[in-house]
């Protein structure tokens, strides 16, 4: 966490102890106040260790010893996790900062959001710190105190000369959070020798420079520096070729004009370089002469035969189908420049070679962010939009773009669809047989998530159930059933309809061969053993919603009865994870194991009871469950309804969501708790609750955070009904949708024509600290048939009251059950008629209202709902239960 207004400056040293210490007066003599001064020594002597000494009562100096520092890496990474500065002012060890420099450039960041990188006019100063003014590269030739250029007009002006006309590290200031690659990073893409050119031009991508007319710091000529070597000379010839080059494939900062101008600069330079004996005498110089020849050609700097070239597409694929984007983007920029040397291909061939890279390249923006120009793939993939995989990578652009209409559209003009009672028409059939059934799939799934984000679920299930009979992978039809389900609960349908839909999902999962259980053997190892063990598979050991009703049973078991094995299906792990990790019984991560590997695994862990807790959510492991890996399974908290499965035994639930007839809408039998079925642990601080804000603005705020998915038009016209009848009331609500501007137009839209002028709500974007807007709402709105989970919790938890509709389904009575175990029954509504009725009387007491606000959590914390020892009785005491009943 960085410490606002603080100036690291970052002093890496090697065996020059005099010149430092001029480098670090310098810096000790800034007049701006707040500075902090981080020495990294890698000398092979004590000489600058016992001249630290004298420092060391100074509080701004932090000495580091690094005696192992093999590399610039190695000495330069412990600065970005020691520095606490929102600013980085980097300063070799016999380079000068002027008394001003950090007070003035700071200045300039504050008062210039939009600039990334400040810099200066610098003096040239020799080895006994004499002037050589002469030297000087004058950029600004008016009277401005500074001046500033645009981003794209000072990496252009940089690549197009290959000059450095920013300065080195000394001369430069920037934030922090604006650089992602700092000098390690740069060398370890290659860029030893321009290092400091890989950082001012990442920082040019995101802003723009301001460069001072006068010296703020002063840089040391002498015959030590690295850069006046031959080799590091030429090789930095190279670097700059193949920086230039990179930038000109990502279509940033050069167009072909100046890209030809930075060759035709690097072939003076060369020219001029071979007149000079002392550059001959490089190791590299022959290889340079070689590629600089080949560059002046026009040839590839890579000559290829065919067979090679199929090698290493076939290499680049292989990448790209692991998931290894940084080796996979590297590949392919070298492939890019290559193809057109590439002997034996013909020109039909190479066409086809060249829209597949461009394809990689979109799949690389679209999976990674490695390959960041989104431009120039979306316009790369506007070229071949008569190719469906194209036309689908640019829906894909636009989607991860965050332009989601623009996607839909594009799907929908490309291919002519059309909807006929909400299934999927394909009018362009002749281009939609185009591609092969694997892209068919990519097209239906994409599409169905525009109709899910646009709240059009009944469309999203029929382009996901198309996508189960469009692609014969098992695994995809199991995923997009599995969405066809989820996005079930966002339509009204009857119970008996959600258990035919789920029923077909066990036909998928089936036949398979389900692993042995001897439940002898089981019964002499359980008496060996004398606890029972536990394994919990789930996507979200991590920070994540779920975390929040899972968190009591994953650290607060019995470890006496019980061990806890966890099975993490994410790619992500983060500090929750490794909690986890060192504080349960097992730990493993499966996300990248088959199904029936990640079943193996699993039953070699001897878990006697094996809980899912995803469902049919996204990343899910029923597809584990088929086969049976421990032999008793249970699912249960991530999702709301049967699984369809038949190897999963129980489905955890409680008193308050089963009725009469719960059980027959369920493949599993019923383990059903006294209280709440979860346990809810916020997992970070809370904001403390508020007085209700009716009490100082006169007027009731209802609102909602759910998801926008769960806005249907019933949902709608029930607020708009509410808000009719409670004079002045406003409405609030927040997601995702709304950071889209066609989202925010479509629900305006929608509130408009149900009579609720724009005046009376309010529609906000996704935030990640969003807990104190609850401070906003008086009455939070729950949505139906899909009720809210986790938004519900914290709304309770943050004092506001939530209005729920209970429908009598599992998954429907989810708020029901929430309100119940909090003792808040006067929030339940069983019909819209009572739902409207029950928000207007709650909005008529102020006073009672304004008691919630102040008690609520106080209530949640002394209820069944966060009574972590009492949740883990009751949840053990059931898994006593079942296990003795498998055990008979």
């Amino acid at each position: 966490m960085s410490v606002k207004g603080l100036v690291s400056i970052l002093i890496p040293t090697y065996n020059r102890p005099v010149l430092f210490e001029e480098t670090l007066r310098s810096a000790l003599a800034q007049t701006y106040p707040q500075v902090e001064i981080l020495v990294n020594d890698n000398s092979t002597n004590e000489d600058t260790a016992l001249l630290m000494k004298k420092y060391e009562a100074d509080p701004r100096v932090h000495y580091f010893r690094n005696r192992t520092a093999k590399c610039k890496a190695d000495n330069f990474r412990p600065f970005e996790r020691k520095a606490r500065g929102e600013y980085l002012q980097w300063c070799m060890d016999d380079d000068i900062l002027l008394p001003d420099k950090l007070a003035v450039m700071v200045q300039v960041l504050r008062d210039n959001p939009e600039v990334t990188l400040v810099s200066s006019q610098r003096d040239f100063i020799d080895e006994k710190g004499h002037s050589l003014s002469n030297e000087r590269c004058m950029m600004i030739n008016d009277d401005a105190l500074w001046r500033c250029y645009t981003g794209r007009e000072a990496g252009r002006f940089m690549l197009a000369n290959c000059s450095n006309f920013i300065g080195e590290p000394s001369a430069v200031l920037f934030r922090r959070q604006d650089l992602a690659h700092h000098y390690w990073e740069a060398d370890c893409r290659g860029y030893k020798t321009i290092s400091d050119v890989a950082m001012w031009l990442e920082l040019l991508e995101k802003g723009d420079l301001v460069l001072f007319r006068e010296p703020l710091s002063c840089y040391r000529r002498h015959g030590a520096q690295e850069g006046q070597q031959p080799e590091v000379i030429l090789l930095s010839r190279l670097e700059w070729l193949r920086l230039a080059g990179e930038y000109y494939q990502r279509g940033i900062f050069l167009d072909a004009e100046s890209y030809r101008q930075t060759k035709e600069q690097l072939w003076q330079d060369y020219l001029q370089l071979g007149r000079n004996g002392y550059v001959q005498q490089a190791r590299n110089y022959q290889q340079y002469v070689e590629i600089m020849e080949l560059m002046h050609e026009n040839k590839s700097l890579c000559s290829m035969k065919k067979d090679k070239w199929y090698a290493e597409m076939e290499k680049l694929r292989d990448l790209v189908d692991a998931r290894q984007y940084e080796a996979a983007d590297k590949l392919r920029r070298e492939l890019n420049q290559a193809i057109y040397g590439v002997a034996g291909l013909t020109g039909v061939e190479k066409g086809d070679f060249v829209r597949e890279l461009a394809e990689i390249a979109a799949v690389l923006v679209i999976e990674s962010g490695i390959n960041d120009n989104m431009e120039k793939s979306v316009a790369d993939m506007k070229q071949y939009e008569d190719n469906p995989y194209c036309a689908f990578l640019l829906a894909r652009l636009y989607w991860r773009d965050n332009k989601h209409l623009l996607a839909m559209t594009t799907l929908e003009e490309s291919f002519q669809i059309s909807w006929l009672e909400d299934t999927v028409q394909i009018g362009a059939l002749a281009f939609w047989n185009k591609a092969v059934p694997a892209v068919q799939e990519l097209i239906l799934n994409l599409l169905g998530q525009c109709c899910k984000f646009f709240g059009l679920p009944q469309r999203a299930c029929a382009c996901y159930l198309q996508a189960v009979d469009t692609y014969e992978a098992v695994s995809t039809k199991r995923e997009n059933y599995s969405n066809y389900l989820f996005n079930s609960h966002y339509v009204f349908l009857s119970k008996e309809e959600y258990l035919l839909r789920h029923l077909g999902y066990n036909s998928l999962a089936q036949p398979v061969a389900c692993l042995h259980h001897n439940r002898k053997q089981i019964k002499r190892r359980f008496r060996s053993r004398k606890k029972i063990r536990i394994g919990y598979l789930s996507p979200d050991l991590r920070y994540h919603v779920v975390l929040l009703f899972i968190w009591a049973m994953l650290t607060k078991y019995s470890r006496d009865d019980f061990e806890v094995y966890c099975f993490s299906k994410s790619p992500v792990e983060d500090e929750y994870s490794e909690y986890l990790r060192q504080n349960t019984d097992g730990w493993c991560n499966i996300h990248r194991l088959a199904p029936q590997q990640a079943a193996k695994l699993i039953r070699q862990q001897e878990i006697d009871i094996l809980v899912e807790l995803a469902g049919h959510s996204k990343n899910n492991g029923l597809p584990i469950l088929a086969y049976k890996p421990a032999p008793v399974q249970v699912c249960g908290i991530g999702y709301f309804a049967t699984t369809g499965l038949q190897t999963v035994d129980y489905f955890l639930t409680d008193s308050h969501l089963v009725h009469e007839d719960t059980a027959k809408y369920f493949v599993e039998n019923l383990l059903v708790l006294p209280h709440s079925h979860f346990c809810y642990v916020p997992m970070r601080t809370m904001p403390e609750p508020r007085q209700a804000p009716c009490r100082k603005k006169g007027y009731v705020t209802f609102g909602s955070f759910n998801n926008a998915s769960k806005l249907n038009d019933v949902v709608l016209e029930t607020w708009a009904a509410i808000l009719q009848q409670v004079p002045e009331s406003k409405l609030l609500l927040k997601a995702n949708l709304f950071d889209d501007a066609d989202g925010r137009a479509l629900l305006t839209a929608k509130l408009t024509a149900l009579g609720i002028s724009e005046e009376r709500f309010e529609l906000r974007g996704f935030s990640f600290n969003y807990l104190p807007e609850y401070y906003d709402m008086d009455i939070a709105l729950d949505t139906f048939p899909y009720p809210g989970g986790g938004t519900t919790c914290d709304a309770l938890y943050m004092g506001v009251p939530v209005i729920t509709l209970g429908d009598g389904s599992h998954g429907g009575d989810f708020g029901i059950s929430l309100m119940q175990n909090i003792g808040l029954d006067i929030a339940c509504a069983f019909s819209v008629a009572e739902y409207i009725e029950k928000a207007k009387l709650l909005a008529g007491d102020f006073e009672l209202l304004d008691a919630l606000h102040l008690g609520l959590r106080k209530m949640m914390e002394n209820s069944p709902l966060m009574d972590q020892a009492a949740y883990m009785r009751e949840l053990e005491e059931g898994y006593r239960e079942i296990w003795q009943a498998y055990l008979g």
